[in-house]
């Protein structure tokens, strides 16, 4: 079964904008993106900057999230040129993409059938045009052969990574460690339950040019790949693919206070390691309500345990709003009737638990989707 995560991902892909190529110049823009009030050029822009989530090398079919940060007035336009060879085809589906969760990012595609090139994008202040930053991707052949050995610093092979947590990879070819450009996809699994490349890595899962894996505490792609390819001879290259997150070292408490807008949460007093949260507890005067804003998720790891339930004295039953995901790992627990609003999702792992009294959804659609296929 696909993850249910290519599916919510599909929602935002339907809102995506892609950018006008301009014939005959092989560039590309993205015009009308600026996400401040408007000022038409009237703020002060201190610096911006533009940096890449991943390996600045990528192969034909594979795609990067691209960070713009400006310090001072918001909102910046994208564009992106053909490097070298100047005589490069550009193809249409080689394009940038604007990502709705993020509005400050992009994500480059490189079309399956793009050959090699280099390419220039740029990151312009919409308030003031004479601060601009830029970055150069590498797309490089398709790897058709695992050359190259990837594993751990001590030469372990790596099977799982920790969210929130570093990997350090070398790259071995013909008994050596030479030069490599190193890359990054997400994964999920097809149908026929392989792995296959397509899920955008949130802007905060980072590959740098050493091999050092920064994963995000909120990753939620099933899995990753990492790919490693010659500098002297990129069509030179292996991987390897990572079949799990390990979200067990995330602190349910902190995930809790990120989101908990009214009403006190309290730590679990059967718990001995401090970690299983209530919501609803001993609130006498306030409604419990916990709030996920669209762009951002709220993880329970595995092992803990989310108890949301209406509090003492008080009538009105608890609101939880989701216009993000809770991800479930360990198990969510709703004790009573819960007003649901927004239109995010929770979402059960394979392994996670999910039991309710009574959840309302005040949406008109479906709220709850499970990965494990049970209620």
């Amino acid at each position: 079964m696909k993850s249910l995560r290519k599916f919510l991902a599909g929602l935002s892909a339907l809102a995506l904008i892609g950018g006008l190529v301009l014939a005959g110049c092989n560039m590309l823009t993205d015009e009308g993106t600026d996400t401040s009030s408007g000022d038409g050029g009237g703020g002060t822009v201190e610096a911006i900057r533009i940096s890449v989530a991943g390996g600045q090398t990528l192969h034909p079919g594979e795609n990067v999230r691209i960070i713009a940060q400006v310090t001072g007035s918001p909102g910046v336009d994208w564009s992106m040129v053909v490097k070298t060879p100047v005589s490069a085809d550009l193809k249409d589906d080689t394009k940038l993409t604007i990502d709705t969760d993020f509005p400050d990012t992009r994500v480059l595609e490189i079309a399956v059938d793009q050959d090699p090139l280099t390419l220039t994008v740029t990151v312009t202040a919409t308030a003031d045009s004479t601060k601009s930053d830029s970055v150069e991707i590498q797309v490089v052949p398709k790897l058709t052969t695992n050359a190259i050995a990837i594993t751990d610093r001590d030469g372990n092979t790596v099977t799982e990574v920790i969210a929130g947590g570093v990997q350090n990879f070398k790259a071995t070819y013909l008994g050596g460690n030479p030069p490599v450009f190193w890359s990054i996809q997400g994964l999920e699994k097809d149908d026929d339950n392989l792995w296959v490349v397509g899920p955008t890595l949130r802007p905060d899962t980072k590959l740098s040019v050493n091999g050092s894996l920064s994963v995000s505490p909120y990753e939620l792609v099933d899995g990753l790949r990492i790919t490693a390819s010659l500098v002297a001879d990129p069509s030179v290259g292996g991987w390897i693919d990572i079949d799990r997150i390990d979200g067990s070292a995330i602190d349910l408490a902190a995930e809790v206070q990120r989101f908990r807008r009214n009403g006190v949460y309290t730590i679990d007093p059967d718990d001995p390691e401090g970690q299983n949260v209530i919501i609803g507890e001993d609130t006498p005067t306030v409604i419990p309500e916990l709030t996920v804003p669209s762009s951002d998720t709220l993880t329970i790891p595995e092992g803990r345990i989310l108890t949301i339930k209406k509090a003492t004295n008080v009538t009105n039953n608890p609101k939880l709003t989701i216009r993000g995901k809770i991800v479930v790992y360990g198990k969510l627990v709703i004790e009573d009737t819960v007003k649901a609003v927004g239109t995010g999702r929770i979402i059960v792992e394979e392994n996670g638990e999910y039991t309710d009294g009574n959840v309302t959804d005040t949406t008109g659609g479906p709220f709850l989707f499970l990965l494990n296929g049970t209620t």
